[in-house]
């Protein structure tokens, strides 16, 4: 007995089976934006990978097409392509008004009666990327900051061997990238408040909100 040859309709499971791993894609996401405060793209971008590979080497449903494996490689292709769109680095909502750490500007700020933020970090971090992107750069934060007058300073520790480096983080008491310290409208360093590596956008304005 011969094999039934494709049929038109044999579109159809590829089809489904595309329209799912979009479906499930775009549930993960609304309910990362729904309840949670930051929408990781990794996830999401997981289910697109897997999908198109998937669809790319596994799927054996046959397809009315004389080059069934070449459509197979544009769909897992376009799935993949997805993929890489979906954690390729976006632009930042909003940019922090960084000004350098001195203790200068600290004084200048303290001397003003101002608030102020102090963002230790270095070029090689990786959680000091992840809270400047999860953080730092959200929208909701930078409002945050400039509506209530905080100073914001940022210390570029990358050279962590450098004496003026070491100094002032030996002043500072930083042991630990990414640091962030907050100082109060009274000039004195909210020290429980003081933030050692990432969290949410939200628990951070709540930190933000009991230092001033």
């Amino acid at each position: 007995m011969q094999p039934t040859p494709p049929t038109p309709s044999s579109w159809r499971p590829l089809q489904i089976k595309a329209a799912l791993i979009v479906a499930a894609t775009a549930l993960v996401g609304i309910f990362q934006r729904t309840f949670l405060d930051d929408a990781e793209p990794t996830l999401t971008a997981m289910i697109l990978l897997v999908g198109g590979l998937y669809l790319g080497l596994f799927d054996t449903n046959p397809l009315p097409s004389r080059r069934p494996k070449l459509v197979r490689g544009f769909v897992s292709i376009g799935f993949i392509a997805l993929a890489i769109v979906r954690i390729w680095p976006q632009a930042p909502e909003a940019r922090m008004p960084w000004q350098p750490y001195s203790v200068e500007a600290v004084a200048a700020a303290k001397a003003s009666g101002k608030p102020v933020l102090i963002d230790v970090w270095a070029s090689w971090c990786g959680p000091c990327h992840d809270l400047d992107r999860r953080v730092m750069s959200r929208a909701k934060v930078v409002n945050a900051v400039t509506n209530a007058g905080w100073v914001a300073l940022r210390l570029n520790a990358s050279n962590n061997s450098a004496p003026e480096v070491v100094a002032a983080t030996e002043a500072l008491g930083v042991f630990g990238f990414p640091s962030v310290i907050f100082i109060g409208t009274n000039g004195q360093e909210r020290t429980m408040l003081r933030l050692t590596g990432v969290e949410t956008a939200d628990n951070f304005l709540k930190r933000l909100q009991a230092a001033r």
